[in-house]
Order: structure tokens, then C-alpha cells, then sequence
């Protein structure tokens, strides 16, 4: 993969009789623990005379590794070595928060002299691995004279993403310049889809779509479509095998595969009659199983003819089995999706939980409420990553310190199962705007915490020197 080049050589000029001497590069505004190594290049004289790279934190943590002879060498002319060092001993968190690079050499004799240390670039992406963006080209921020895939894509590199989850929500679109300019950075790219929702299906098939408890199938800006539709999930399996064999995608991303609505079905939830889904189909296949139509029995009708669960059925054997039954289904539509994807190439698949341990009184409620469950995710799935979605109820804080994703690392990263990865997802600029130093800080606490990365929602949004959206790029 191409490397990140981190700007120009650094010149160390010592007078006669200097001990240690050095130069650095500072405000380094980029995150670099999606890199393996970093490769310098020094005169071969003066590699093993003690040249080392000293990594400071914004923090002040500060690491050390050391420039040998004996480690992966190459020769680039004029008596220079590329030399590389893996950032390992560096460790994650340090280069998240990465402030400073120094360069410090150790003089082979009393002599006056000169070192000039040169094509410092970052080596080996971690790919999904590292620090990751969603990219939606439907957002408007994108929409500008001039605009160029490939600018964006060297913007998005150069901040340290290695990554890309690519929401397409239009499936006749023409994503190849989107795509080859994110490849040929390096950055790995996902297929990223909302499973139950497409504004175009929706509105040409009608008997896709869920019903509500209230009778509709659309709440907020979503529309939502059965996944006991029969027809709906072999059309999904195809526009998604059809994207597959189309770009040279290295993973798929189910982002936000729930069943609506937060607060559940419970009366006093002002938002019950948006819960889901009670369609024929869905009903049908919960009475196969069960015996019994789920609609009639668990829910009762008020006046206005909107459906909800007392307070009585709450504990009740046969809205368990309903809880159950809305899992399993949403878990089954997401195998079958992620195998007809596997079909076509081998990828990583990630999946989105929406977190609920900070959300005030809804901590323990995702698997009720939205159908949504950890285990039982990774079970049927399984996926390679779980992206877990932090509350929008922390997006509204304008003060929120990064370091919130503590409270999301302690409570998931138990529940994960070996060789799952967890990421972090931060929203930063849908509600409040958050710059790069407060990403790169985010970044540090998810690899403290026990996450092996982050996604962040929605990179255009973000608060970036550019002064923010609309995106000024220029030529």
C-alpha cells in the first residue's frame, strides 16, 4: 500500500565535541496508529553511531526506538539506507495523540557535522484496523464546483485514516471514482448499506415495506422495509452481490440493522406507534414458530386504533418469545446479506450496535427495544468488526471530552468475542463540530480502553482546518 509521507528532511548540524544533538517536526496534526513502522533515510556512515526517533505526545507520554544496522535496511544512493522500524514499542494510544517527532543522533567522533534525515513516511496500514471515516457522497458537503475524488481521498490519507465504511444509498449510482481514488491512496474500502432502507424500494413496492404498530413504515428520515419479505431480501441479495462483483470492495458494513423504536412498544413512550414490525409476513412467520398471532395476543388497541403493550405483557412468556423472534430476524437477514456478499469476494464484514450504557435509563434496553444484541450478532453472523455506535444523547454535548468512550470500552469490549474487533464511533459534526485534536484524543482512549480502532461519522462534518464545510479543495 502507498505510505503516508510525513514532509520534509530534517537537517541536524552539530558543532565540535557535541554529545546528542537533534531536530523535530512538531504540531503534528495527523493520527498515526494505523501505521505498522515509519521509514527514514541516513547515511549509511552514520547509522550505527546512535540515531533514534523519540515520539511525543500531546499528553507528554514519550516512547523511543532506535535507528540499527542490523534491522530492515535498503540501499537509496549517494551512501544513504531507507531504514525501518515497526512502531510497536511505540504503542497505539501515543500515536494517537502524536504531537512531536525528534530526531536524536549520537556523533561517531568529536567533529563537527551534519545529518540530514530524510523521506520520513509512515509504513504498513493497519487498514481497517486503524483509524477509519464513513464517507456518504450524497451529503451536500460534497456538492461544489470542482470537486475531485482524488483530492478527497489524499485529504482523508493524509489526517492518518486507512479506512473508508462508504454509504451508498442509491444502488444505480456510478461509485468508480470514488472508489479507485480511496484504492489507490491505499485506503481499504467498505460497502456500506442501511439493510432495511432504500427511499427507491420503498416507494415502488409497497407490500415491502414494515408496518408499524400505528400502520406506517417510515419514522424520522428513514423508511424501513420487511425483513420477512421474501421479495425484498432476494432483491437486497442481489444489488448487493451486483456492487460486490462491480468494485473491488474489501468489506461490507450493516449499518444500523435494527427494528425501530427506542422506548419500545410501551404506551408511554410518545414515539410507540413507530414500533416495528408487524407486517402480515412478519406475524406469519412469529405464528409458525409459536402458534399464535403476536399482534392480537401480546399488543392491545386503543382508541385510535394504534397498538401497544401494557405494562402487564411486559414480563409475559410470549412477548419474550416476540423479543426473541425480532432478534433472530434482524440477526438471519444480516447472515443472509453478508453471505451473498462473501459469495462474491473475500471481505470483512462489520456490523453496527447502537449503545445504550450512557443512554439515561436505556442501558441494557438495545435487545428490547431495537433487536439489537451483541452475542447473538456475533453468533449468526458473524462479522470481523462491531462498530459500536455511541448515543446521539453524547453528540449533543458541546463540551463532551473524548474520553466518554471509556464508559462504551468497559461495557462492550467484554462482550466480544476472540478475533472480533471493536471500533469506537463518534459523531462529529451532525449535532457539534469536533476537530482533529479532539479525534486524535478519542482515538487514544478506544486503544486504551480496550477498542482496536474507530469509525467516525461523517468525515466532511468534522471540524477541520479547512474552516469546516463547504470543503474548499481548490484544484
Amino acid at each position: 500500500m502507498p505510505d503516508l509521507q510525513l514532509g520534509h528532511e530534517l537537517q541536524i548540524t552539530w558543532r565540535r565535541g557535541a554529545a546528542v544533538v537533534g531536530a523535530e517536526r512538531t504540531v503534528i496534526g495527523e493520527d498515526w496508529s494505523g501505521y505498522r513502522s515509519v521509514e527514514v533515510t541516513v547515511p549509511a556512515a552514520e547509522l550505527g553511531s546512535g540515531t533514534r526517533l523519540r515520539f511525543i505526545g500531546a499528553d507528554g507520554s514519550d516512547r523511543a526506538i532506535t535507528l540499527r544496522p542490523d534491522g530492515r535496511t535498503r540501499p537509496v544512493g549517494s551512501g544513504r539506507l531507507a531504514v525501518t522500524v515497526g512502531l510497536e514499542p511505540i504503542g497505539a494510544p501515543l500515536l494517537s495523540r502524536i504531537a512531536k517527532l525528534r530526531i536524536e543522533h549520537r556523533p561517531r567522533n568529536g567533529r563537527a557535522g551534519t545529518l540530514r534525515v530524510g523521506a520520513l513516511s509512515l509504513t504498513q496500514s493497519c487498514g481497517f484496523l486503524g483509524p477509519s471515516t464513513f464517507l456518504d457522497p450524497a451529503l451536500s458537503t460534497y456538492d461544489y464546483p470542482d470537486r475531485r475524488w482524488s483530492t478527497i481521498a489524499a485529504r482523508i490519507r493524509d489526517q492518518g485514516f486507512t479506512a473508508i465504511h462508504l454509504i451508498i444509498l442509491d444502488f444505480d449510482k456510478d461509485y468508480t471514482e470514488i472508489v479507485d481514488a480511496l484504492h489507490a491512496l491505499g485506503l481499504q474500502v467498505s460497502l456500506t448499506i442501511f439493510p432495511t432502507t432504500n427511499v427507491d424500494a420503498y416507494n415502488q413496492h409497497p407490500n415491502w415495506r414494515q408496518v408499524s404498530l400505528g400502520g406506517d413504515g417510515a419514522y424520522s428520515w428513514r423508511v424501513y422495509l420487511s425483513p420477512t419479505n421474501n421479495d425484498f431480501v432476494s432483491w437486497l441479495h442481489r444489488q448487493v452481490s451486483a456492487l460486490m462483483s462491480r468494485y473491488a470492495f474489501d468489506g461490507l458494513t450493516l449499518d444500523e440493522p435494527w427494528y425501530e423504536v427506542w422506548g419500545g412498544p410501551y404506551r408511554d413512550n410518545p414515539e410507540h406507534a413507530h414500533y416495528m414490525d408487524v407486517r402480515e409476513s412478519a406475524r406469519d412467520a412469529f405464528r409458525r414458530q409459536h402458534g399464535f398471532d403476536p399482534l392480537t395476543k401480546i399488543f392491545s388497541k386503543d382508541d385510535e386504533g394504534v397498538y401497544y403493550l401494557t405494562p402487564e405483557m411486559k414480563d409475559s412468556a410470549e412477548y419474550q418469545q416476540w423479543v426473541q423472534f425480532r432478534i433472530a430476524t434482524i440477526n438471519n437477514f444480516m447472515r443472509g446479506i453478508a453471505d451473498a456478499a462473501r459469495a462474491v469476494r473475500s471481505i470483512d464484514v462489520f456490523l453496527t450496535y447502537v449503545a445504550d450504557v450512557r443512554v439515561p435509563g436505556g442501558a441494557g434496553k438495545s435487545p428490547e427495544y431495537q433487536a439489537q444484541d451483541i452475542p447473538a450478532m456475533q453468533n449468526v453472523v458473524p462479522p470481523q468488526g462491531m462498530i459500536i455506535e455511541t448515543a446521539w444523547q453524547d453528540w449533543l454535548q458541546p463540551d463532551l471530552d473524548p474520553s466518554y468512550v471509556l464508559d462504551y470500552t468497559k461495557a462492550y469490549v467484554p462482550q466480544l468475542e476472540p478475533g472480533v474487533l471493536g471500533l469506537g464511533q463518534p459523531d462529529i459534526g451532525s449535532v457539534v463540530q469536533r476537530d482533529m485534536a479532539w479525534v486524535k484524543e478519542f482515538s487514544a482512549d478506544c486503544w486504551t480502553g480496550g477498542f482496536g480502532g474507530y469509525v467516525i461519522y461523517e468525515w466532511s462534518i468534522g471540524k477541520w482546518p479547512t474552516g469546516g464545510p463547504p470543503l474548499d479543495y481548490g484544484s
